[in-house]
């Protein structure tokens, strides 16, 4: 059973490395995990094998090739056009701005409303075209889909481009029958390359320098970890795999709530932050508190401001609403969508990426779940069209 190719297990695998990560105790900012949430795991670990057989059995994920792609380059010639007029816009293009300028902001970056729609339908297209080019092999589709991962570069947003990689990732496992040997030390290989430039990009981002020792202090490394033989650019890859789990764990003890909140919860934890930030204003809601274990790191997984708004009920909803709505996109997205492989991988990162934060709220990926559904309909319809003008 290749367990990659289901949302549901990626669950489990995912908060499972998360799980084990923090166990390697490099940091003593963490606290020591309770038995409640790891009795929480275990439950839900359960649950989600259970949902992954039910999907196997009734309504299996297969990987299918794609044809006719031929329209790849208008687009991908739109969404440049688009970017320059945003480099414009905002007088330079981030990748510059960052190394040359101590006062640019790359969240700032962009005219509102068109860039987080430019952006998760660039990061959607680009899972798209590398489905085209592992389909047909074709050079060009190569390219596009280089150019395509230019973007994020281009802006300087590391969530967008380890999200697009991902979901690249997850359409080569769903491309291959049995993964190798070989295989899998090509994938072992490319992640720790990835996880030490992620360390790289880090330290330029937080100080503009290659040093690590500045994140080390604020990130109370432990004296074992500092005298180890292990390259100091991973300390990033420690920190921001296993401190969302420090930080939920830190809630549990600390930041339990005073009253329930369910209008809050509903408004700001199972809505897309485009809507959530508006109906908030509007119903008075706001969103729960996460009590860090530092400052500058401020995610909980996806459960954490549920705990702090509804108590472990919070938790199990959050995972039941989260499980549901997998399930459902699931059966809703049909194999016979051409952007079906690119829905279902986007799907599997949106799981990855809750071991993380909140991914229903966060719509620069849980937004690239519509576009499947919506193209896949318009293209249906369309179809319909020419049958009855015929």
């Amino acid at each position: 059973m290749q367990l990659y190719k289901n949302p549901f297990y990626l669950y489990v695998i995912t908060f499972t490395i998360v799980i084990v990560t923090y166990q390697f105790g490099w940091s003593s900012l963490y606290p020591k995990l309770s038995f409640l949430l790891l009795l929480f795991f275990i439950v839900t670990f359960i649950v989600s094998l259970l949902l992954g057989a039910t999907i196997d059995k009734y309504n299996p994920i297969i990987y299918s090739k794609i044809e006719n792609t031929d329209f790849v380059k208008r687009t991908i010639i739109g969404i440049y056009i688009l970017l320059i007029i945003e480099f414009i816009y905002t007088k330079g293009i981030p990748l510059l701005l960052v190394f040359s300028s101590s006062t640019f902001r790359y969240e700032e970056f962009g005219i509102p409303t068109l860039h987080p729609i430019l952006a998760t339908f660039t990061s959607f297209y680009t899972v798209y075209v590398f489905h085209a080019w592992l389909s047909e092999k074709k050079l060009k589709n190569l390219i596009y889909f280089l150019l395509l991962l230019l973007f994020p570069i281009l802006i300087y947003n590391r969530g967008m481009l380890l999200i697009s990689l991902v979901s690249c990732l997850i359409v080569f496992l769903l491309s291959i029958k049995k993964v190798k040997l070989k295989a899998r030390i090509y994938i072992a290989v490319l992640v720790v390359v990835l996880l030490y430039f992620f360390g790289v990009l880090g330290n330029y981002r937080m100080v503009k320098s290659s040093s690590n020792e500045y994140f080390m202090e604020v990130a109370e490394a432990t004296d074992s970890f500092r005298n180890s033989r292990i390259p100091k650019e991973y300390f990033w890859s420690y920190i921001y795999i296993s401190s969302p789990l420090a930080n939920l764990q830190n809630n549990i003890n600390e930041n339990g709530p005073e009253q329930i909140r369910v209008k809050d919860f509903i408004s700001t934890e199972l809505l897309p932050d485009f809507i959530s930030k508006r109906l908030a204003k509007l119903i008075h809601a706001e969103q729960g508190e996460i009590v860090q274990i530092a400052s500058f790191l401020t995610v909980g997984t996806v459960f954490a401001r549920s705990y702090s708004l509804l108590g472990w009920a919070g938790i199990y909803l959050m995972y039941l609403f989260i499980a549901a709505f997998v399930f459902l996109y699931i059966i809703i997205l049909r194999k016979s969508n051409k952007y079906y492989v690119t829905g279902i991988s986007i799907l599997s990162t949106f799981i990855i990426f809750n071991a993380f934060s909140n991914m229903i709220y966060f719509s620069g990926l849980s937004f690239q779940l519509t576009y499947p559904i919506i193209l896949g309909i318009f293209k249906l319809r369309i179809k319909r069209f020419k049958f009855t003008l015929r």
